[in-house]
């Protein structure tokens, strides 16, 4: 089923780039954090009969030619979030998905989630969240540091079935390989079978989005010719649940 869309959760600031113009966080002119892709979106803490793991997959993009390189990231500054655990990334799973003006890398990484004794438990549902980062270095630009939070339930928690289903996008406009010319009206379907809402957000390898989280919005060319690589992700509002499409078209 469709879900209320919110906005998205930046993962930086704008920025000023050296000509004093703003940099828009939603164009992918140097390494850009997309969302972590993850193969549960709760889950139960470890007994000592039964460890409990997450696979994480990073993903980011990139203009092409740069070289990225991936590793786990303690942030201290969010160590009252919850209760760090060990992540270990594979550096052997790292991929570049070139696209028509870009590139996405990705990597995987394997969580590992603490017993109860050492969550702590809060709020009405008794949940509790267990942090990660990942710090993604480009030779050329510099770095992105990606975090998140995997959510944790107590066994028999309603929550662990309500909140169990992994989102879905699709960019419904443009069509991909479509020629357009002028002004591009955007739209994107994001759906979930699980109990919230959605945040959706948009980049581009050129021109500009008016609205980088609504659902349907604007693509302005910017003088822009040529191959234009598009992207949207939507993460789920209680989980952090992530999704990607990815669409080329041509600007003439």
């Amino acid at each position: 089923m469709k879900t209320a869309l919110l906005p998205a959760f930046c993962l930086a600031l704008l920025t000023c780039s050296c000509d004093g113009e703003k940099e828009r966080y939603e164009d992918v002119v140097k390494l850009r954090a997309l969302g972590v892709l993850s193969d549960k979106a709760v889950v139960e803490p470890s007994t000592a009969a039964t460890s409990q793991s997450i696979s994480l997959t990073f993903y980011a993009a990139h203009p092409h030619g740069e070289v990225i390189t991936a590793e786990a990231y303690q942030d201290s500054s969010r160590s009252s979030a919850g209760v760090p655990a060990t992540l270990i990334i594979d550096p052997n799973s790292a991929a570049t998905e070139a696209h028509a003006s870009l590139d996405i890398y990705h990597v995987k990484a394997t969580l590992s989630i603490p017993p109860a004794e050492a969550l702590k438990f809060q709020g009405i549902n008794k949940n509790a969240t267990v942090p990660y980062a990942v710090k993604l270095t480009s030779r050329a630009n510099g770095t992105q540091i990606i975090v998140g939070n995997i959510v944790v339930f107590a066994p028999g928690s309603p929550q662990l079935a309500t909140l169990a289903f992994m989102p879905t996008v699709k960019i419904t406009a443009p069509t991909k390989a479509a020629a357009v010319t002028g002004n591009q009206d955007l739209s994107a379907s994001a759906t979930t079978t699980g109990d919230e809402s959605l945040r959706l957000g948009w980049f581009t390898s050129d021109g500009e989005i008016k609205n980088r989280n609504a659902a349907v919005t604007t693509w302005d060319p910017k003088k822009t010719t040529g191959e234009v690589t598009l992207i949207a992700t939507v993460r789920g509002a209680k989980t952090g649940a992530f999704a990607l499409d990815v669409v080329d078209f041509t600007a003439n």
